[in-house]
C-alpha cells in the first residue's frame, strides 16, 4: 500500500514539475500562448488527477497567476476561491488573499485589491518574507492609486523586513526603487515645508 502512495506521490511531483516547465517557458517566451495552453492544461491534468498531492495549492497558485498573466481575470479569481477551501494554515491564506490583490491590481479594482491585501497581511505575520512582499506590492498599488502617504508607509513597512526577506535580499533593483521613492517624497515633503516656512515669514 505505502509503495502505491510513494509511486502516485512521484507521478504527482513529476506532473507538477512538467506544468510548471511549461508556466516557465510561456514567461521566457514574451507569453507565447502555445506553452500557456500546455501550462494550463498540465496544471489542471495534475489538480484533477492527483486529488491527494500534498502540493497541490501551489498548483491552483500557478494556475491562477497564468490566468492572470492572460488577462482571464475571472477565472483566476475562482481558481483561488476554489483554493481557499483546501488552504489548511495561515501562510498557504495568505498567498492565496495575495495572489486575489494583485489578481484585483490587474484589473484596476483598487478598494478590492487593497482589501486582499490587507486579508493576506492578516494571515502572514510569521512570515517576514511574505509580510515584506506584500507591503511592497501593497505600496505600488498606491502609487498606482496616487496615494503618496499610504504608498510611504507601506514601502517603509517592506523595508523593515529586508534581513527576513529572501524577496528584498535578492532583488536590489527593488529596494532601490522603494529608497528612491521614499527619498522623493521626502525632499517633496521638505521642499513643501520650505515654502510654507518662507511664505509665513513674508
Amino acid at each position: 500500500m505505502q509503495l502505491l502512495v510513494d509511486v502516485k506521490n512521484d507521478m504527482a511531483e513529476l506532473a507538477d514539475l512538467k506544468a510548471a516547465n511549461f508556466y516557465y517557458l510561456y514567461l521566457l517566451s514574451d507569453c507565447d500562448d502555445k506553452f500557456a495552453y500546455l501550462a494550463v492544461s498540465q496544471f489542471e491534468k495534475a489538480i484533477n488527477e492527483y486529488p491527494d498531492y500534498e502540493h497541490k495549492l501551489n498548483l491552483y497558485l500557478y494556475l491562477a497567476t497564468l490566468y492572470e498573466y492572460q488577462k482571464n481575470y475571472d477565472k483566476a479569481a475562482s481558481i483561488c476561491i476554489d483554493a481557499l477551501s483546501i488552504a489548511d494554515n495561515d501562510i498557504q491564506k495568505a498567498n492565496i488573499y495575495h495572489t486575489l490583490a494583485s489578481i484585483s491590481q490587474s484589473k484596476k479594482e483598487f478598494l478590492e485589491a487593497e482589501k486582499y491585501y490587507y486579508k493576506s497581511l492578516e494571515f502572514a505575520e510569521k512570515d517576514k518574507s511574505l509580510y515584506s512582499k506584500i507591503y511592497f506590492d501593497l505600496g505600488r498599488l498606491f502609487i498606482e492609486k496616487g496615494d503618496k502617504g499610504k504608498a510611504t508607509e507601506a514601502l517603509e513597512n517592506a523595508l523593515k523586513f529586508k534581513q527576513d526577506s529572501p524577496f528584498l535580499k535578492h532583488r536590489n533593483d527593488y529596494v532601490k526603487e522603494i529608497r528612491g521613492y521614499l527619498r522623493e517624497q521626502r525632499t517633496t515633503v521638505l521642499f513643501k515645508k520650505k515654502n510654507e516656512d518662507a511664505k509665513r515669514h513674508k
